[in-house]
């Protein structure tokens, strides 16, 4: 009953680490994402200004 009562707890730990990292890396994605969009956000809204008026013209 010990050892599996160990494993478990070894398995356990070993899975929580692992959520841990992932979340970790998740948000750090996030970040660099979001940085990366807000280091450039005239070039994208003027793109849309300029698919808007496209598409306004065209109707």
């Amino acid at each position: 009953m010990t050892l599996r009562l160990c494993v478990f707890t070894l398995m356990w730990q070993l899975h929580i680490r692992r959520v841990v990292i992932a979340a970790l890396l998740l948000s750090l994605l996030w970040r660099v994402f979001h940085l990366t969009v807000n280091k450039q956000p005239s070039s994208l809204e003027s793109a849309m200004r300029s698919h808007k008026k496209n598409t306004s013209r065209r109707l």
